[in-house]
């Protein structure tokens, strides 16, 4: 919507050439690598701290699983906007 055109020049993960694609056809996806770390660490975090400060520490394995939730509905509202094709 920034630039005025319904196309766009973009990379294609695949070959590596610069090809058009209309903005509709965009999607977005989760990286599930980063998504793991964190509930990994969260997870080693949470073991340490639960000597000290009990189910409080639950907390820090929560926090990961809220990011991810809120991940998943901002890409869901991303791929669902579409623009009137011309």
């Amino acid at each position: 919507m920034k630039t005025g055109k319904d196309e766009l020049q973009v990379n294609c993960d695949s070959c590596g050439k610069m090809d058009k694609k209309h903005i509709n056809n965009i999607n977005a996806v989760v990286d599930n690598r980063i998504i793991m770390a964190g509930v990994f660490l969260s997870l080693i975090v949470t073991l340490v701290l639960w000597n000290y400060y009990g189910a409080i520490a639950s907390i820090s394995f929560v926090i990961p699983l809220l990011v991810w939730i809120s991940e998943n509905k901002a890409l869901s509202g991303f791929n669902k906007y579409t623009i009137r094709r011309k």
